[in-house]
C-alpha cells in the first residue's frame, strides 16, 4: 500500500498559507514561526533595525 504524507505550513499570524519557517533568538531562547511571504517581510522589516546594531556573540572560550 501506497502513502503519501503532505506537509502543509500554515502561517501562525493568520492561518493562510505561508511560504517561511523563520527562525530568530531572543534572551537566549530561538523561535521558529511560520509566515506568509508579507508577514515575513514584516517581520524582517521590524528586525532589521536592531541587527544592523546588533554584533554577533563572542565564543566561549575553551576549557
Amino acid at each position: 500500500m501506497a502513502e503519501r504524507i503532505q506537509v502543509e505550513l500554515v502561517d501562525d499570524v493568520d492561518g493562510s498559507p505561508a511560504n517561511h519557517t523563520v527562525t530568530f533568538a531572543l534572551d537566549g531562547v530561538t523561535y521558529e514561526i511560520d509566515l506568509n511571504d508579507a508577514h515575513a517581510q514584516q517581520l524582517r522589516a521590524v528586525l532589521n533595525r536592531y541587527v544592523k546594531a546588533a554584533r554577533s556573540p563572542k565564543p566561549e572560550p575553551r576549557t
